[in-house]
């Protein structure tokens, strides 16, 4: 199956049709699991992208202490990189 986002994560197809719950165990209002789970993803999402932005400062900060060592890759043309960085 072709999927998007995070390709680490798993795809499971569930299939649950004809199941009979008894009302006590039941975890929620019924027909409703759909979006209970997509509430969920949005939580999930969240906490990865808090995670990856920690991941990002850590390299930033990283970079930080070499500050001229973009200069030792030059372009083809003989120039060193940070001569021709647009921003």
């Amino acid at each position: 199956m072709k999927k998007l986002g995070m390709p680490a994560s798993d795809i499971v197809h569930i299939f649950s049709d004809e199941v009979r719950v008894p009302q006590h165990d039941q975890s929620g209002k019924e027909n409703k699991s759909f979006f209970y789970q997509m509430e969920q993803f949005q939580e999930e999402r969240l906490l990865a992208r808090a995670k990856y932005i920690c991941f990002l400062e850590d390299v930033i900060e990283a970079i930080k202490k070499y500050p001229g060592a973009e200069s030792i890759w030059q372009t083809n043309s003989g120039q060193t990189a940070n001569s021709v960085q647009i921003c």
